[in-house]
């Protein structure tokens, strides 16, 4: 969450932001699971703003992992 924070809090609109708020609200282990696409989100949560946070996720792990297979 932390990265997501860095690189995108200050371009969210404040109903972008009262959802990454909430999201904060939730168990660790259960937000990591709808990050990681693992299970499905509550339709509670499901929102633009945990598409675009599971996205910026999934994009920093195949950079990271491209990253450590250059030469």
């Amino acid at each position: 969450m932390g990265p997501f924070a860095d690189a995108c809090l200050g371009t969210l609109n404040d109903r972008d932001i009262a959802a990454y708020e909430n999201l904060l609200s939730m168990p660790s282990p259960i937000l990591m699971s709808w990050v990681m696409g693992e299970t499905a989100p509550d339709p509670k949560y499901d929102t633009a703003l945990l598409q675009s946070l599971r996205d910026f996720h999934l994009a920093k792990i195949k950079s990271d992992k491209a990253s450590k297979t250059r030469p």
